[in-house]
C-alpha cells in the first residue's frame, strides 16, 4: 500500500505537468502578452499569437499545406476586405489553417505577392521558437501567428476546424 509521502508527491508531480501544459497553451490575455519579432531588411513583423491566430494548429498540417501552394505557379486569388477578417483560406489540413489577409485590397490588387511569397512568409511563422507551443501531451508540435508584410496584407497560421466553410 502507497504511503501518503509518495501519493503527496506524485500528486504534486502530476499538478506541476498539469500547471506546465495550461501555460504552454495558454493564450495571451492582452496585446502585451503577445511577441512580435520584425523583419526589418523585409518589412515583415510576425506577431505569436495574434488576434487573428488566436488558437494553435499543428505544424504538420501547415507544412502539408506549404508543401501543396509551393507547386502552384499562379496568383492566389485575391482576399477582399468584404470576407471576415479580411482573409482567404489558401488551405487547411489536420486542424491547421493558413490564411492571406489585407487590410486594404486596393494596394494587394496592385501589388499582389506570389505564392511563393506568401509560403516564405508561412515559413517564417514556421522557424520562430516563439510562434510554437506542443498540445496536451507534449507530442504534437502546435503554431499560430500572423507575418505582417508593411500595413497591407499579412499570412496567419492558425488552428481551426477544416470541416468547416472559411473562418
Amino acid at each position: 500500500m502507497p504511503s501518503l509521502k509518495s501519493i503527496l508527491s506524485l500528486s504534486l508531480s502530476l499538478l506541476s505537468l498539469l500547471q506546465y501544459h495550461t501555460n504552454a497553451l495558454a493564450l495571451p490575455t492582452n496585446e502585451h502578452d503577445t511577441t512580435t519579432t520584425s523583419k526589418r531588411e523585409m518589412n515583415i513583423t510576425l506577431i505569436c499569437p495574434s488576434t487573428r491566430a488566436p488558437v494553435f494548429g499543428s505544424v504538420s498540417g501547415a507544412w502539408k499545406i506549404l508543401e501543396h501552394l509551393k507547386t502552384l505557379d499562379n496568383e492566389p486569388p485575391l482576399p477582399t476586405v468584404a470576407m471576415e477578417d479580411g482573409c482567404r483560406r489558401m488551405g487547411c489540413q489536420e486542424g491547421t489553417g493558413v490564411f492571406w489577409c489585407v487590410r486594404d485590397a486596393k494596394w494587394a490588387y496592385h501589388n499582389p505577392p506570389t505564392y511563393k511569397t506568401l509560403v516564405e512568409q508561412a515559413q517564417m511563422i514556421l522557424d520562430n521558437q516563439q510562434c510554437k507551443s506542443t498540445d496536451v501531451t507534449n507530442t504534437r508540435p502546435m503554431v499560430a501567428g500572423e507575418a505582417v508584410y508593411g500595413d497591407a496584407w499579412s499570412v496567419v497560421l492558425k488552428g481551426l476546424d477544416c470541416k468547416a466553410g472559411q473562418e
